[in-house]
Formats: structure tokens, C-alpha cells, sequence
């Protein structure tokens, strides 16, 4: 009779497990019908977390993000990441692909396992029986945010006021777009970027509202000279061909960096 009891106590404290176990196999095999499994942790250059980012794996062939939800993933508050149901094909993993750094994730483009070269990245070969596991994915240093000055001017040195400025950068290729930078009455502007990150600066110039006027005109646009933003740039001139021959020849902008 103890003897049965025992045995019966040792199937009571192995049960859970053994149940927990299958479910597990289980409910790996049904992602596994569905497509191929990707699942990791991301991590910072000092070795913790980084929660709550964006990751995309880009199909090997392809220079630019593929607009499908199975390709992308966030990390949770634990930097824990996982991509279910990916379809077959080659795949490298990354963070900010062709894009710039940003407020919520403050690096340039990066490839698993830590390389900024996509050539040495890791190609993931998935098919629908795929499942990778426990990958770590280590970010380089953060770059640090910096909010700076510009002030854009007519050759005889008049400020120019209500010139659209974007700050562009050069190292992704992408803008701030124009519309929420303005020069004011003075010509100043601020603009904020990254350290270390190569940028120029666009303005276009027209000659009443693009809300409330039916009709603006174009007067002037073009680019400011490129530049390395460091942390003791202290302000940026650029300086404007005022409208006539120099418009039509399509000179635009002559950038010149002041710090």
C-alpha cells in the first residue's frame, strides 16, 4: 500500500511537467505548420534589455523593408522579441533598415548577430519547419540627441523669414520633411539631430501660404553644404540666392557652415 501511494505521489509532482512538456512540443509543431519561427532577445551595448523596438527581418534580395506584419516584431519590456508564421526564403534580422535613427530607437542601421554590414550578417534560411531560438542580438552604442541652431539669409545678410526647412540625413537617406520647421522673423531655426550622423539642411521659400493661399509661388529652394553634426556645433548658416536669374539657372542654396 505505500508503496502504491508513493508512486502515486511521485505521477502527481511529475504530471504537471510532463503536461507542460507536451503542450510546449505542441504548440511548437503548430507554429512550425504555419511557418518558420524566429525568437530572441535584444540587448544593448552594455548587455541589458532594450525594450519595446522595432525589429524587421528584409528578404535577402531586397533593399527595402517589406510591408508584411509576419516580418516585424517588437521587444517586450524584457527585450524579448519573436517572429511567428515567416515564410520561406532567406532573411537577415535588423533594427532601423535604411532608416534613420529615431527618439524610440537611437541607432543606425544594424544587423544580427552585431555588425553594421548587412554582408556580414547572419542569413536566416526559413522554411515552414524553421525554428530558431534564444538569439541574442547586441545593439552598438546608443547615439546621443542633439538639438541645435540654424539661420538662414539673403546675400546682403537679411534674415530670411518663413523658409521650409528638413533636415536631412545623408548616411539613410531619409528627411524630416517639410512643414514643421519654419525660420522665423530672424531667419533662426532649430532643428534636432544625432552626433556623429552626416546631414544637410533643405529649405524652399515661397511667397505666401501653402494653407490659406490658392496659388504660392515658388522663389527660392536648394541645399545647405553637408556637415558632420558634433557636440560643440554651435550654428549653421545658410545662405539664399534672392529670386531672379540665379532662380532660373537653378542654383538654389549656397550652404556655409559657421561654428
Amino acid at each position: 500500500m505505500r508503496a502504491k501511494l508513493k508512486f502515486l505521489l511521485i505521477a502527481l509532482i511529475i504530471s504537471p511537467l510532463f503536461v507542460e512538456n507536451i503542450n510546449a512540443k505542441a504548440s511548437h509543431k503548430t507554429e512550425n505548420l504555419r511557418g518558420g519561427v524566429i525568437k530572441g532577445k535584444l540587448v544593448k551595448s552594455n548587455g541589458k534589455p532594450r525594450p519595446y523596438t522595432n525589429l524587421e527581418l528584409v528578404p535577402l534580395k531586397s533593399e527595402e523593408r517589406i510591408n508584411d506584419m509576419r516580418l516585424t516584431a517588437v521587444t517586450t519590456s524584457r527585450g524579448i522579441f519573436s517572429f511567428k508564421n515567416v515564410p520561406e526564403g532567406k532573411y537577415t534580422l535588423s533594427i532601423n533598415f535604411n532608416e534613420t535613427p529615431t527618439t524610440k530607437a537611437p541607432y543606425s542601421t544594424h544587423f544580427y548577430p552585431n555588425t553594421s554590414q548587412r554582408n556580414n550578417a547572419k542569413v536566416f534560411e526559413v522554411s515552414q519547419t524553421s525554428y530558431f531560438n534564444n538569439l541574442i542580438f547586441r545593439l552598438p552604442k546608443s547615439y546621443k540627441m542633439r538639438r541645435f541652431t540654424g539661420k538662414i539669409v539673403w546675400e546682403d545678410g537679411e534674415p530670411v523669414m518663413n523658409a521650409l526647412i528638413s533636415l536631412v540625413d545623408l548616411d539613410s537617406r531619409s528627411d524630416t520633411g517639410f512643414g514643421a520647421i519654419k525660420s522665423n522673423s530672424n531667419g533662426i531655426f532649430k532643428v534636432t539631430g544625432f552626433v556623429g550622423r552626416r546631414y544637410q539642411i533643405a529649405a524652399i521659400l515661397f511667397d505666401g501660404d501653402l494653407v490659406t493661399d490658392s496659388n504660392p509661388q515658388l522663389l527660392a529652394q536648394g541645399f545647405s553644404k553637408r556637415f558632420y553634426l558634433h557636440t560643440k556645433t554651435n550654428i549653421i548658416k545658410v545662405t539664399l540666392k534672392r529670386p531672379g536669374k540665379a532662380q532660373k539657372k537653378g542654383k538654389g542654396l549656397v550652404g556655409k557652415l559657421i561654428y
